[in-house]
C-alpha cells in the first residue's frame, strides 16, 4: 500500500502539547490505590495514577469541549457501541460522552464512559468502552471492552484477550492493495453496497471518519460532516449467502470511495479512497480496525 505523505509538523505539535499539559494536583489527585483501580478497570477513576499516568477528563461541562481530540474520542466511543451491536444484535447509538481516562502520551489507551440510547425505545444506558490506539499516522485500534457499566465494582479486574492475532492470514499484516476494477465483479468474494444500505449502515461512515481522524487528530465534527461516501465494497474470503450478509461479516476488508476532504492542493471535490480491515473475535469479544487512505 502507498499511504499519503504525513504532515509531521502537526504530529510534532500534538506531541509537544501532550508533553506540556498540566494536570490538577493536591485535592484533585487521588493516591494510587492499585486494587481499586484494577477493580474499576481504570474507568471512572479521578486523579493521576502514577504508575500509568492516567488522567481523567470530564465531558458533561465546558471543560471537555476544549479537548484537542474530542472528535476522535467520540468516534472511539461509537466504535465500542458498534462492537457491542455486532455481538449482540442491538442498535445502540451514542447520546453523549460522560468522561474518559487517558494516558499522558500521544498514543494511549482510552477508558470511556458514555451514555447510549436505543433509537426505537429511547431507553438510555451507561456504557464503558476501552480503546487501545496503536498508531499515530493511520487507523490501528483494538477495542477489547464494550459493555454496560457494571452496577457494582467487581473484585476481579478485566483480563485482556489472550491473543489479538488468532485470525486467518488474509486478515493479518499490512493492508491489501486497492483491487483492480474487475475484481469488484467477483460476487463470491465482494459485495458492492447499494445506496439504501449506505444510508442505513452507519458503521461505514464511522470507519471512514476513524481513518481521517487518525491522520488529522485535531479535525472537528464539522469537518467530518462534510465527508460524502460515493461507493463501498466489502470483501471476504469466505463465501457468504446472501451476498449482502457481508455487511455483517465479522472479518472483512472494506473499500470506500469518498470526497469532501480538502488537504493541501487537493480539492474537496476530488474522489479519494480508503481501506479498512475489520476483525471481530466473538470468543474473546474484541474489535480490531486497521485502515488508511489509499494514494
Amino acid at each position: 500500500m502507498h499511504p499519503e505523505l504525513i504532515d509531521f509538523t502537526e504530529i510534532s505539535n500534538n506531541l509537544d502539547e501532550e508533553e506540556n499539559m498540566t494536570f490538577p494536583m493536591g485535592g484533585d489527585t487521588e493516591d494510587y490505590d492499585k486494587p481499586r483501580v484494577e477493580a474499576l478497570d481504570c474507568f471512572d477513576f479521578d486523579g493521576i495514577i502514577n504508575s500509568s499516568a492516567l488522567v481523567a477528563h470530564h465531558c458533561e461541562g465546558d471543560e471537555c469541549r476544549k479537548h484537542t481530540y474530542l472528535a476522535m474520542v467520540k468516534l472511539y466511543a461509537r466504535a465500542g457501541l458498534h462492537l457491542y451491536n455486532m455481538l449482540n444484535g442491538t442498535n445502540l447509538k451514542l447520546d453523549h460522552l460522560k468522561r474518559f481516562n487517558k494516558q499522558m502520551r500521544f498514543l494511549s489507551s482510552y477508558y470511556i464512559t458514555l451514555l447510549a440510547f436505543d433509537p426505537t425505545s429511547r431507553l438510555q444506558e451507561t456504557f464503558q468502552v476501552k480503546v487501545d490506539d496503536d498508531c499515530f499516522n493511520s487507523l490501528d485500534l483494538i477495542c477489547p471492552i464494550a459493555r454496560p457499566k457494571p452496577l457494582e465494582i467487581t473484585k476481579e479486574p478485566f483480563i485482556p484477550p489472550r491473543d489479538y492475532t488468532v485470525v486467518l492470514p488474509f486478515y493479518k499484516g499490512s493492508l491489501p492493495e486497492w483491487p483492480p476494477e474487475d475484481a469488484f465483479n467477483d460476487r463470491k468474494r465482494v459485495y458492492v453496497v447499494n445506496e439504501s444500505e449506505l444510508q442505513n449502515t452507519d458503521w461505514i461512515s464511522l470507519y471512514l471518519e476513524l481513518v481521517i481522524c487518525s491522520r488529522h487528530r485535531q479535525i472537528s465534527d464539522g469537518d467530518l460532516s462534510k465527508l460524502k461516501i460515493v461507493n463501498v465494497a466489502i470483501e471476504t474470503i469466505e463465501e457468504v449467502e446472501p451476498p449482502n450478509e457481508r455487511l455483517n461479516a465479522k472479518r472483512a476488508i472494506v473499500y470506500i470511495t469518498f470526497k469532501g476532504l480538502a488537504i493541501g492542493r487537493t480539492s474537496e471535490h476530488v474522489e479519494r479512497k480508503a481501506i479498512v480491515r475489520r476483525v471481530i473475535n466473538e470468543r474473546e469479544g474484541y474489535l480490531s480496525l486497521k485502515g488508511d487512505i489509499w494514494s
